[in-house]
Formats: C-alpha cells, sequence, structure tokens
C-alpha cells in the first residue's frame, strides 16, 4: 500500500515498520514520537574508557554482552540498527577507584560518531595541529578535570535513514545521509534516559576543548530570561542563523520538542536546515512560506532574523527588571541588518545566539570567550574561544601549527613578529571591509536573490571596532 504524506496531516513512523495516524497530525515530529524510537534503538548500559596509552577506546555492554576496543567487533554487535549510550568511565585516582559522575543536577558534554575508531584519527587539521584524536582526548579531559558527565552516542540506525519514506518531512528529496541529525536523536536520547540533566554541550568530532575554565553553566546564565533552551553562534566566515557543530541544548521540554523537531526533519545532504526549521517554529507568530523540505533546504533563516529580529525580541520574555537584555540595539543591530553578523548575543524565544568573538558579560562582570569560531590567533594574540573547531580552515584560528622547533629564546622573537604579523592583517582585513561597506550603501554582502549574506565574511564584519553615534543613528 503506497501513502501520500502532506505537512498537516502526516502518519508517524513506528520502528516495526507500520505506519499509523495518531489523533494529533504532528505527531510525527514530536517528543513522544521520538520517545518511542529511543526505547526500542537505544541500549544505554554503555561505558567507555580511554587509553591515550594505547590510544585506544574500550566499549562495554552488559546487555548486549560486548567488551571490546574494536569499532569492527561494535559495529557488528550493534548492527546499524542499534544507538549505544554510552558514559566516561573515570580512571582510578589516589582518592577513588574508577567511577562514572552522577548526572542529576548536571550538565554533561555530548558526542557523536557512527564508528568509535573514527574519534581516534591522527590526521592533523588543515594549517592546525587537531586531531580527531587530540579533540576526543580534550573532551575526557574536560571531564576529569570539571566533574562533567561525558556521554557518546555510537552506531546507526540504517533502517530509518536514506529512504525518503522515513521521515513524513521528506516529501520530494528524501533522507539522503546515513547520519543525518544522528546526533540529534542522540542528544534527545540522552535526556530522556537521563532525565535528571540540566543539559549538555553537542560538539562534533573535529572540535577541541582549549579552554578549560568555561562551563555550560556559564552561558546559560547570560539569558536575561533564564529561559534559553538552545545557545549556539555562526560560522567564521560565511554567515548563518546557527552552526551546528557546538550546541548547548537545556533539557527542557521546549530543548527536547526542537531536538524531536530536528531528528524528524532530516531531510537533504546536510543537518543544519533541519535544526533552523526547528528554532523558527519556537517563535510565536512565525509562520513557514512553505511546507517542503526542498525549499528549507535553501531557505535563509538568518536573513529572515535580519528583517524581523525586532519583532521576534518581542515575544521574548521580559526577565526580571533589571535584568540585561540581549537587544542588539545600537552598533549591533547596523551591523547585524547588512551583515548577517554579531557584536554582541542576541536572545530570541527560546534561542540565544551568540557572536563569533568574545564578548562583555552584563554589568562589567568581564567578557565570556567565544563558543567557537573566532578569528583569534589568525588576526589576534589569544585564541579567545571555548572550542577549537576545525571546519572551514578555523583550527588555524585556534590551534595553528608552528613553523618550526625554536629555543625559547627563538620562541619570543618569534611571537613578536607573529604579533607584527597579526596587527598588520587585522588592519588590511579592517580597512578592506570598512571599503566594501561603504561600496553599495550597505548592501554590498547580501547576495543578488537576497536569500543569504554570502559575499560577507564574519571575520572580517567583526575586525573593526563600531562606534554608535546617536546623533546620526
Amino acid at each position: 500500500m503506497r501513502f501520500t504524506f502532506t505537512y498537516l496531516l502526516a502518519p508517524v513512523w513506528l520502528c516495526n515498520g507500520r505506519y499509523t495516524f495518531p489523533q494529533d497530525p504532528l505527531y510525527w515530529r514530536s517528543v513522544d514520537a521520538a520517545y518511542t524510537l529511543v526505547k526500542q534503538h537505544f541500549q544505554d548500559d554503555c561505558l567507555m574508557r580511554l587509553s591515550t596509552l594505547k590510544t585506544e577506546l574500550r566499549i562495554t555492554s552488559p546487555a548486549l554482552r560486548l567488551d571490546t576496543s574494536d569499532s569492527s567487533d561494535a559495529a557488528a554487535s550493534i548492527g546499524n540498527a542499534t544507538m549505544l549510550l554510552c558514559q566516561h568511565v573515570l580512571p582510578p585516582n589516589s582518592d577513588s577507584p574508577e567511577r562514572t559522575l552522577p548526572t542529576d543536577g548536571a550538565f554533561a558534554m555530548f558526542m557523536y560518531a557512527n564508528r568509535h575508531d573514527y574519534l581516534l584519527k591522527t590526521t592533523t587539521a588543515v594549517s592546525s595541529t587537531m586531531s580527531k584524536l587530540s579533540a576526543t582526548t580534550s573532551k575526557f579531559l574536560y571531564s576529569e578535570r570539571t566533574d562533567t558527565p561525558l556521554f557518546l552516542a555510537l552506531g546507526r540506525l540504517d533502517h530509518l535513514q536514506n529512504d525518503r519514506s522515513k521521515s513524513p518531512a521528506c516529501l520530494k528529496g528524501g533522507v539522503r545521509t546515513p547520519y543525518n541529525s544522528l546526533k540529534a536523536i542522540g542528544l534527545l536520547g540522552l535526556f530522556l534516559l537521563r532525565p535528571g540533566l540540566r543539559g549538555a554541550f553537542y560538539t562534533d568530532t573535529d572540535a577541541q576543548i582549549i579552554d578549560f575554565t568555561a562551563t555550560p553553566a556559564d552561558y546559560f546564565a547570560l539569558s536575561s530570561t533564564h529561559q534559553a533552551d538552545l545557545i549556539g553562534t555562526s560560522n567564521l566566515h560565511d554567515p548563518i542563523l546557527i552552526n551546528g557543530g557546538a550546541l548547548l541544548f537545556r533539557n527542557s521540554l521546549r530543548g527536547r520538542r526542537m531536538l524531536a523537531a530536528w531528528w524528524a526533519y532530516r531531510c537533504g545532504r546536510k543537518d543544519q536546515p533541519g535544526l533552523w526549521r526547528a528554532i523558527l517554529e519556537q517563535w510565536p507568530g512565525f509562520a513557514a512560506p512553505f511546507s517542503d523540505e526542498v525549499n528549507w533546504q535553501t531557505f535563509s533563516p538568518l536573513n529572515y532574523l535580519t528583517h524581523t529580529y525586532k519583532e521576534v525580541r518581542s515575544h521574548v520574555a521580559t526577565g526580571s527588571a533589571n535584568a540585561h537584555r540581549w537587544d542588539c540595539d545600537g552598533a549591533c543591530g547596523w551591523l547585524f541588518r547588512r551583515t548577517g553578523c554579531l557584536l554582541e548575543p542576541l536572545e530570541t524565544p527560546g534561542t540565544l545566539l551568540l557572536p563569533v568573538k568574545p564578548f562583555f558579560k552584563p554589568d562589567s562582570q568581564g567578557q565570556m570567550p567565544a563558543l567557537q569560531h573566532y578569528a583569534g590567533l589568525t588576526v589576534h594574540d589569544e585564541a579567545g574561544q571555548w572550542v577549537c573547531h576545525a571546519d572551514n580552515a578555523g583550527g588555524k584560528a585556534c590551534l595553528p601549527k608552528s613553523e618550526h622547533e625554536a629555543s625559547e629564546e627563538e620562541k619570543h622573537e618569534h611571537e613578536r613578529r607573529l604579533h607584527l604579523k597579526r596587527r598588520e592583517e587585522l588592519c588590511i582585513v579592517c580597512s578592506a571591509f570598512a571599503r566594501k561597506l561603504q561600496s553599495s550603501v550597505g548592501n554590498s554582502c547580501e547576495s543578488s536573490n537576497n536569500a543569504s549574506f554570502a559575499g560577507c565574511s564574519c571575520r572580517e564584519a567583526l575586525a573593526p571596532k563600531y562606534l554608535w553615534l546617536k546623533s546620526e543613528g
């Protein structure tokens, strides 16, 4: 029997392969629908132990009788139809035996991989010292140093991928990759199976922790309403609404709804459009101009937000009377409308968007590092970010390769020359971007179809310092 799917009345795919039509026509994208999948296909008794001496990751699951460091053995055991949810076991020390960290009331670190040998690759990123192994090791070290639980979602769900019938959202193009949005269902599974967690910080496998003092709680505390359920940032270069490589999710009803919708919208070759769609649908009054995934793959939510953010902001709860509101007024709003890049955080209903640069906390309480994607060491003397993400050659901004081994005296001279080189590069970038803004009355960053800011780079747009003169506003 064949079914015709529509956006308003869509079936839910149950894991036994049968379609049903529940009373709620949008049940298929709900948390309850995702929970059915999680209960049937997740195994959460898994533990993981990293040995940096042997460069191996040992995976154990008593229920599956699995105890191996071999990725092929693990893949054969779970058969691409089960998702293992593995918690990091802290190694023993003089004070305690090996142990897992409690999750109730805690924020967790979270990562996803289809095979665990992928996390141990030693090939370095472009112009960077970072590798998958160094990124993985940094997360284990962060867990141990800060008592932050660390989880890995491991495996694939092939029977729900690579077929347009597997998600009612995919009306035309279908699901085109076996990994699309598996991190979304993995993180949602973590929240559903560890309900005591306050939230989690997801990072891609090519994202390395470089600031061990930053915490998820620090970033969630930035919300003026204390109701931000998702925190993220844009790209180093081409601005977008939010990059999926480093995301803070709160384990709230709205946070889980966004994850469930993101999983349901796993269409096309990239997972970020599904995330953007899930975010915008949390905004009161938002009405999608279309319902199919083909248009969602090309729609620019960032362009939409730059034209409507004042109205979108009006739906954000005010919080306490003295709370700092991230309104993006003045120079921030002027630059955001022209480039899609933020000078300071912008709070929308349920989501806090951060700039790809360090910024000052309210009331002169110090500076916050960027979440990721800061230009960092390419034009400044500090990395300035919590996570060094190697996508789009971003690793050279935070973990650049050294030109040569040097003595201490040579290093001092080398740093002096680097400082001068960075200042010169900053001046070049700043001047070039100022000319770009002046060249077309501030519209030179927008593409011809007004759908995105493809002509802009946040690395360039955030190089100058902007002074807002109200008399000339």
